[in-house]
């Protein structure tokens, strides 16, 4: 399961509470996607609550929408204690224009901080 805020218009925060699978994916990308249709860019900021794990097929199907979505994307935070999910971020910041980067969950403030500048 998933929850939604705001910072400000352009920046979207996305709490998840629960395993990440393929349909969880599908219901990030389209509150993220109802988030583009006011707005052409925005920073998104992902946190995966501690003890969650992401499976291969939610993540291959994130980063092909990443990539097709790269335009869009400013700054993407991601607040997660899975190391090797933090470290896959770093790579999409290869793939696209938008800053990306992961951060540990006792890093939170640190991270809205950022996506917000």
């Amino acid at each position: 399961m998933i929850s939604t805020f705001e910072f400000a218009d352009n920046v979207v925060g996305i709490l998840i509470n629960s395993k990440v699978d393929s349909d969880l994916m599908d219901e990030v990308h389209s509150a993220i996607i109802d988030r583009l249709k006011d707005n052409e860019t925005i920073n998104l900021f992902i946190e995966i609550e501690p003890g969650n794990n992401i499976s291969l097929f939610a993540l291959l199907k994130d980063l092909k929408f990443k990539v097709e979505y790269a335009k869009n994307f400013r700054k993407i935070a991601v607040v997660t204690d899975l190391q090797w999910f933090q470290n896959i971020m770093e790579i999409k910041d290869l793939l696209m224009d938008a800053e990306v980067k992961g951060f540990e969950p006792k890093y939170r403030m640190k991270a809205m901080s950022w996506i917000t500048e």
